[in-house]
């Protein structure tokens, strides 16, 4: 591990304090009692039972604490080797000792709202991001957590402002576009939530939670083809924290199998398969044989098309336990995505016998069916996925475009009904029912679909063009 020198380690601190960084001294020194703990109060309790390079690393810092008591440095290192691996409330003990002592530390207070936060206190967080914002408004890595913070809190006003500054001091990054996306989507803005992704996307084409909130913003739109797409290339996504000057040396101190799996999961979510794949391969050096992590860098791999590696790590998953259905989802998927349908669905239907009771197994099956055309199948096994989880829109509007597909039309209409029931601002669901009616020639149900469609989304093409669908077909004098 390197070392700062005492002139650099200083050169990470600030010299003026200014009034509000009195105050908050104040704050953690009410919150911490009448003097700092001692530095055996900030050894986990369980210090024996955790990862041996963990223990290591804690022991090391504790005699550098012991012979510099009064160092906030050596605290704040203490506190990110515990947010390394993930050891969220050591952190915040740790970083509010480091402020307590050297309390115009920017990033150590930004870091200490950030475990405050993972530990469960949203409000301490908010209010420590709120006054770390007000004396230092141009750290956009605060920016951004504030913007998350407040948007938990449904101050939307300012979380927007927060994101607009992420964009004002990071134009080139994608970050603050997806949480101002994120924000006008709460606020049903969907043509506000669309420009912003898509500025986002074409920064980072890789950037899947962007990609995911694009889909939501489609789906809204009535977008149908395109938000599938979308949400498909973000499914399971996180969003990306702009990293801030410690964010390189935290990295170096995870070292418990734990925290890297952590980083791992949360590379790949961000859209890096490549840097997720990295980390994971070193995990199965150090952990060979751990299926969870062998479908983890399969399915990197195959986001980066390397599906002939993809299809060596899942078959070594499935020989080391064939029971587990995971292995045979993801061999189904990367089936379909090398143009094997018929692998697809038999490696589907394994999964189903593997785990039975669970809704996506038979999810993975009907769209291994559908695929080949097998509607009839695809239906049976929509609707068992259905009697395993009733309350999944997905599974209705599948199931409704299949019935439509087989002229089962009182089949279609029940289940668009239970989408608009489950999610009442689909418009998909709104537009395809509203279609269903037309077809029948419910020509006046098809009419109050029409005006549901265009209080969902007035102005919007596909919203017009079945207006112009209606008008053509329903009975009435025409000029």
């Amino acid at each position: 591990m390197v070392r700062h020198s005492s002139n650099a380690r200083r050169a990470l601190l600030c010299f003026s304090r200014p009034p509000l960084a009195l105050v908050l001294t104040t704050l953690l020194l009410c919150a911490c009692g009448d003097s700092a703990p001692s530095p055996e109060d900030l050894v986990p309790a369980n210090l024996s039972r955790l990862d041996p390079n963990v223990v290591t690393l804690v022991e090391q810092q504790m005699a550098r604490i012991k012979s510099h008591p009064g160092d906030g440095v050596s605290y704040a290192e203490l506190g990110m080797i515990y947010e390394a691996n993930l050891l969220w409330a050591d952190a915040k003990r740790a970083y509010a000792v480091a402020v307590e002592l050297e309390p115009t530390s920017a990033w150590w207070r930004f870091h200490l709202a950030v475990a405050t936060r993972t530990a469960g206190d949203l409000e301490g967080a908010l209010r420590l991001l709120q006054a770390l914002s007000a004396e230092h408004p141009d750290l956009a890595p605060v920016q951004q957590r504030l913007g998350e913070a407040l948007t938990e809190a449904g101050e939307l006003a300012g979380a927007a402002a927060a994101y607009r500054r992420v964009i004002d001091l990071m134009p080139g990054s994608p970050e603050g576009y997806h949480g101002l996306g994120e924000v006008r989507l709460l606020e049903r803005d969907y043509t506000g939530t669309r420009e912003l992704l898509e500025r986002a996307v074409a920064l980072d084409p890789g950037y899947r939670a962007a990609r995911y909130t694009l889909g939501l913003a489609y789906r809204g739109l009535g977008l149908i083809e395109e938000a599938q797409r979308e949400m498909a290339r973000g499914l399971d996504a996180l969003p990306r924290y702009l990293a801030d000057p410690l964010t390189p040396q935290i990295q170096g101190y995870a070292v418990n199998l734990p925290a890297q799996r952590n980083r791992a999961a949360v590379v790949l979510r961000g859209g890096r398969p490549d840097q997720a794949a990295l980390i994971l391969e070193q995990i199965l050096i150090e952990q060979p044989g751990n299926t969870t992590d062998l479908n983890n860098l399969a399915i990197a791999y195959m986001r980066m098309g390397r599906f002939e590696e993809a299809q060596a790590r899942l078959d070594e998953a499935r020989r080391i336990a064939p029971e587990k259905f995971s292995t045979w989802l993801n061999l189904s998927s990367l089936a379909t995505r090398s143009g094997d349908p018929e692998a697809a669905l038999a490696y589907a239907e394994t999964a189903v016998n593997r785990a039975p009771n669970m809704a996506q197994t038979h999810v993975a099956l009907a769209m291994a069916e559908a695929e080949l055309g097998y509607l009839e199948r695809t239906a049976a096994s929509l609707e068992r996925a259905l009697r395993l989880d009733a309350r999944d829109p997905q599974i209705h509007g599948m199931l409704a475009e299949v019935s439509v597909e087989l002229g089962r039309p009182d089949q279609a209409e029940e289940h668009f009904q239970s989408v608009l029931l489950i999610l009442p601002d689909s418009l998909t669901a709104v537009l395809n029912l509203g279609r269903l009616y037309l077809q029948q020639g419910r020509f006046d149900q098809a009419g109050e679909m029409l005006v549901r469609a265009k209080e969902l989304a007035p102005g919007n093409t596909r919203v017009a063009a079945f207006e112009r669908e209606v008008l053509d077909r329903a009975p009435g004098d025409r000029e």
